[in-house]
């Protein structure tokens, strides 16, 4: 019907008449809507499973599309005021109103006409026209109802051909209806319904290949047709979580473009900075942008190869002077950026080599310059240091075996001078006089060392040679010294006894025992002592 064509295509209707005609019909009169106005939305066709990418071809065909557009306004026009006539005449019935209210109960204060409904004589009206009427009109519900809906999500914008199909048959509808060719106007408001399910089918695969033109077209950095796709999607279906992410990023894809090429052009240039930089705005303004990504990897990869070849021919430098540590260093960051590089590695064992060695020479130079103070300890320190960085070295072997005995003698030696009481028993005194003998045989001896040895041999003579110690009694006493024997009576008795602690006891018949104990230091010229039994028991 051409009054519901108008209504989709709002600028080619009289407001005042399209009202008149909507209040003789009992059709809500819908206002225009302001973006109808300001943009002519053009349709396209769509078809399953189609791949595009030119994303112009919209542009290209405006002249086609726009044809068909002003051909239907033109129709409608001029069929416009036709029906506007035949309503006038023959207005709608009440029980196509009432089809109306139902299709149309979003605004039900706007539907209903208070001029009250004008029927035809009954005897001007054959019984066979008032049926047809109805079921046209009745069709003609169902059409404005269904294409409602159409147009709520976007055909008139992806409709395409088939859209401008479906406006064809309601116009004939339209005329018919106007003739009064009821069955006809009812048929045709049926294949115009029709084709508005066909549409409506197919939204589905609309929906598909509109994120997927528009997907490309953020490929393409062709940020306006990226917005035209996504939004078509979301008029589709407006809560499309994708579209509304892409219909964001669309808004940066130009910016992200521009950006990927400048960064193109810095690289070109060897200016890896600027383009890294450049690069990773891109990716910071659009994460999902794979070309940015690809780039700023591409780059990053450029500037690591270009720091390497700097670090390693820094550490092959420093090697060639000698540097070994700073060598070490540069050559370790150099193989930071390649792991596996063999030029790297093989730097670096020389490098550790070298350090090595030097290493090994310091502390060679370390254990000679101690041995030669007689610092036993520390000439070890250094021998097995030595081992630690190269298990077969010699003389490093040697050393410790040489330094290591030096040590442990002079440790026992200085036990004994420590303590010099525990000669006090021979078979200490024996093994310290042993002990004495080797450090005689042990050579080089330094100074520090020679002095040791005097010392602990003066030790070792004064606990072994003895003292006079003269013992009285009182000859009816018997007397006898622990580790010497047993004395006997007597009132005076000479002996010689080693430095050292003696316990003597005295024993007479009817008197308590008597207990003593004798120090006999070495230095001592003589020494008296008495042992007698006065206590009775």
């Amino acid at each position: 019907m051409i009054l519901v064509t108008c209504n989709a295509n709002h600028e080619t209707r009289n407001p005042k008449q399209e009202s008149a005609v909507r209040t003789r019909m009992h059709l809500p009169t819908d206002k225009p809507s302001s973006d109808n106005h300001d943009k002519v939305i053009l349709p396209l066709k769509v078809e399953a499973g189609e791949k595009r990418t030119d994303y112009t071809d919209a542009k290209r065909g405006y002249s086609r599309k726009l044809a068909y557009v002003i051909s239907a306004l033109l129709i409608l026009t001029a069929g416009g005021f036709s029906l506007f006539s035949y309503l006038s005449r023959h207005p709608l019935s009440t029980s196509v109103v009432g089809v109306q209210k139902t299709a149309s109960q979003e605004k039900p204060q706007e539907m209903l006409s208070t001029a009250p409904v004008q029927t035809p004589p009954q005897d001007s009206v054959s019984q066979e026209d008032t049926q047809g009427r109805k079921e046209a009109e009745t069709k003609l519900a169902d059409f404005l109802k269904a294409k409602k809906e159409l147009d709520a999500r976007g055909g008139a914008e992806w409709g395409g051909e088939q859209y401008q199909q479906m406006l064809g048959l309601s116009q004939a509808a339209d005329t018919a209806l106007m003739q009064e060719q009821f069955p006809a106007a009812a048929q045709g408001y049926s294949k115009a319904t029709e084709l508005v399910g066909t549409l409506m089918e197919g939204t589905d695969d609309v929906l598909r290949d509109a994120m997927a033109r528009g997907e490309e077209a953020l490929r393409e950095g062709d940020g306006s047709s990226a917005e035209r796709f996504f939004k078509r999607a979301l008029l589709i279906d407006p809560v499309h979580t994708q579209a509304q992410h892409n219909l964001v990023r669309a808004k940066t894809c130009e910016t992200v473009m521009q950006l990927i090429r400048s960064g193109a052009q810095h690289e070109q240039g060897n200016n890896l900075a600027l383009a890294a930089a450049d690069h990773r705005e891109a990716s910071r303004l659009d994460p999902e942008s794979e070309e940015a990504q690809t780039a700023l990897k591409r780059v990053t990869s450029l500037i690591a190869a270009q720091q390497f070849e700097e670090l390693l021919s820094q550490g092959i430098a420093a090697l060639h002077d000698s540097d070994y540590a700073r060598a070490r260093t540069l050559l370790l960051k150099a193989r930071s950026f390649k792991p596996g590089a063999p030029e790297v590695n093989d730097a670096l064992a020389q490098a550790d080599s070298a350090l090595k060695r030097a290493r090994i020479d310091e502390l060679k130079t370390k254990a000679i310059n101690a041995e030669g103070s007689e610092d036993w300890n520390e000439a070890l320190a250094a021998y097995q240091a030595v081992l630690a960085i190269d298990g077969s070295i010699q003389f490093a072997l040697q050393g410790r075996e040489r330094t290591l005995k030096r040590s442990q003698l002079e440790e026992r030696m200085r036990s004994y001078l420590n303590r010099p009481t525990s000669l006090e028993a021979d078979q200490s005194l024996n093994r310290a006089t042993e002990l004495l003998n080797e450090a005689r045989q042990t050579e080089p001896r330094g100074p520090r060392f020679s002095n040791l040895i005097r010392e602990f041999d003066a030790l070792i003579t004064s606990a072994g040679t003895p003292i006079p110690v003269t013992i009285e009694s009182d000859g009816i006493t018997e007397v006898m010294i622990y580790k010497v024997g047993r004395l006997g009576h007597f009132k005076s008795k000479e002996l010689t006894l080693r430095p050292g602690t003696y316990t003597i006891t005295g024993a007479r018949t009817g008197y308590k025992d008597v207990r003593h104990t004798l120090s006999v230091k070495a230095g001592n010229d003589s020494i008296r002592f008495t042992v007698t039994c006065n206590e009775k028991i």
